[in-house]
């Protein structure tokens, strides 16, 4: 290898093998959180005793809002800076809403009245799938 070649490897593989596996690991904790979204249908319906076509409707509705939110979460990332870079802060906190919110919803929305568990799933569910970036 030239020295040049070396020069440009040492600039582009500055991340320590611990520093990469444990930002593979918020991809991982990102997708275990979709996967128990993937059960929010059966809940809301089975559960909670939400309407299937009102519940159906909602969940379609939701992922045009997440395509909405997406732009915009990535815009506040960009412009993000802080000691401790552009992505850690945002994962620590988006892990922590997406906990959050999740636990909430499957724990609290069959335990409300029925004319509020209608609201709550939407304003839940819109968190958890806000915060999922």
């Amino acid at each position: 290898m030239t020295s040049h070649a070396i020069e440009t490897k040492n600039q582009y593989n500055s991340a320590k093998l611990w520093q990469i596996g444990l930002f593979t690991l918020n991809n991982t904790a990102t997708n275990l959180y979709m996967f128990a979204l993937t059960f929010v249908s059966y809940y809301a319906t089975g559960v909670a005793g939400l309407s299937v076509v009102v519940i159906s409707t909602i969940l379609t509705f939701m992922r045009i809002f997440d395509g909405i939110t997406d732009p915009i979460i990535g815009f506040i990332i960009d412009k993000l800076e802080s000691k401790f870079g552009k992505f850690r802060p945002m994962m620590f906190i988006g892990n922590i809403i997406m906990a959050a919110s999740i636990i909430t919803m499957y724990a609290v929305t069959h335990q409300l009245p029925q004319s509020a568990q209608f609201l709550f799933f939407i304003i839940i569910y819109a968190i958890s799938l806000a915060s999922h970036k």
